[in-house]
């Protein structure tokens, strides 16, 4: 028979050490501790500043058991100096002297085992990442006891950024012709800005700034800042009554570039908070990048396909991949354009990649592109067209613009206005709907 008993006397005393069965707190102690260790205080913040002035902190305290008697609590904010914050000594503390607490919340009432305190921080100035450790002061007339791993709560300041930008970057292919330049989407550039939260008194503005491109060195490999002319005069725009405001423009001033070359236009948003003072937005938030290329069109479409030369032979030699990945590609080079089609999904931006390795390199002359399935139901034809050649299938060079299509069923033709040797074809399809489908694909040769 195993009989066990439990003294309620909490003044019991025997030759056992009582804190070795209670990881090392004595029992008969009434601990007092923060219910959390670290506490994340979340504020709103444009860049590196916090667009409130001043927040309450809320600490939540729990103890073993309640209180007798009302109790008056006092605490510490911790100076990085302490032992206890070593770890934190890289972040920027709170000072003590922006905290201020209330004293109608410092009584932790009789008959209670749980309270909350609250306190008031002055954050003007303070920036995202900084911490305020508080630290409980417990005297020796005390009814409580300090809990030795929850007597210290780190407040954490953390960002959440009210600005922010729909589409940082653009892209824009622009076609050297006999006629001039023809910059996709006419050259129009719209970036729209959104705040959560309202910011009455305050403005945004577009500036030119070239120094953002080093933080850029992949994307405008190749790239050269655009001329002078080519950059828009901005006007503020104020946040008054609106959450919500765009800058648009268009690209002018484009003849002025006659020969293959990459342009970029480097811009970033700021702010002007209500006395005119400028704010950044977090590294790289609030970059704009408005790239164009510029290049010598050598595809338009035609109605003539005995224009187009002589379709290269045999198809069966080809390969094709899609990006993205998708079925049933072996359809477009079976040589029947009212068999089956080939459909493919695409991309968040609207557009399909096919992607022809010819296998050797071909003086290419001229496309064509069907969409005659022999079903009641297909997928749409190519709303647009851009094309692309490579000698290694890593490196693109466009050879035209956005070409317009036609999204019924049907066959569409585009003919080379200059020889392009290659062995690597690219494919840029745009689709009016989630798929975007062929039935065969012809690439033909001088």
């Amino acid at each position: 028979m195993l009989i066990a008993s439990c003294s309620e006397d909490l003044g019991y005393t025997s030759e056992y050490n009582i804190k070795d069965y209670y990881n090392g707190s004595d029992p008969r102690t009434n601990l007092l501790a923060f219910r959390k260790s670290v506490q994340t205080l979340r504020l709103p913040f444009v860049g590196d500043v916090c667009l409130e002035e001043k927040t309450e902190v809320f600490l939540d305290m729990r103890s073993t058991r309640e209180v007798v008697a009302n109790e008056k609590l006092t605490f510490e904010v911790v100076s990085k100096n302490d032992p206890q914050v070593a770890t934190h000594k890289e972040k920027v503390f709170v000072a003590a002297n922006r905290v201020t607490f209330d004293e109608s919340s410092l009584t932790w009432p009789a008959g209670k085992d749980t309270h909350t305190s609250k306190m008031s921080v002055s954050i003007v100035g303070v920036p995202s990442g900084a911490i305020l450790p508080i630290k409980m002061n417990i005297g020796g007339s005390s009814q409580f006891r300090a809990s030795e791993n929850y007597s210290l709560q780190i407040v954490q300041i953390e960002s959440q950024q009210v600005v922010s930008l729909s589409q940082q970057i653009f892209e824009l292919g622009a076609a050297i012709t006999s006629d001039g330049v023809r910059v996709e989407e006419d050259g129009q550039v719209t970036v729209s800005v959104s705040a959560s939260q309202p910011l009455s008194g305050y403005r945004a503005k577009l500036i030119r700034d070239e120094q953002i491109m080093k933080d850029y060195p992949s994307r405008l490999k190749g790239y050269e800042v655009a001329p002078d002319n080519m950059f828009p005069a901005f006007e503020e725009q104020s946040f008054d009554d609106k959450q919500n405001i765009t800058f648009s423009f268009q690209v002018a001033n484009t003849n002025v570039i006659q020969s293959n070359k990459k342009i970029v236009l480097p811009l970033r948003l700021v702010l002007l908070n209500k006395d005119g003072k400028q704010i950044d937005l977090q590294k790289n938030k609030g970059d704009v990048l408005v790239q164009i290329e510029f290049y010598e069109a050598a595809v338009v479409a035609t109605q003539n396909e005995a224009e187009l030369g002589t379709p290269i032979m045999p198809k069966s030699e080809w390969t094709i991949d899609t990006n993205p990945v998708s079925q049933n590609i072996a359809r477009l080079t079976d040589g029947d354009e009212r068999g089956s089609s080939w459909y493919g999904r695409v991309l968040d931006n609207g557009t399909s990649n096919l992607i022809v390795d010819l296998k050797e390199s071909k003086s290419i002359s001229g496309f064509k592109f069907s969409n005659l399935p022999n079903n009641y139901y297909s997928e749409p034809s190519p709303s647009s067209y851009r094309f692309f050649i490579s000698r290694n299938g890593s490196d693109w060079e466009a050879i035209s613009g956005i070409l317009s299509g036609d999204a019924r069923t049907g066959a569409y033709l585009f003919k080379t206005l200059k020889a392009c040797n290659t062995r690597y074809v690219m494919f840029r399809l745009t689709a009016v709907d989630d798929y975007v489908g062929l039935t065969e694909i012809t690439i033909y040769r001088q």
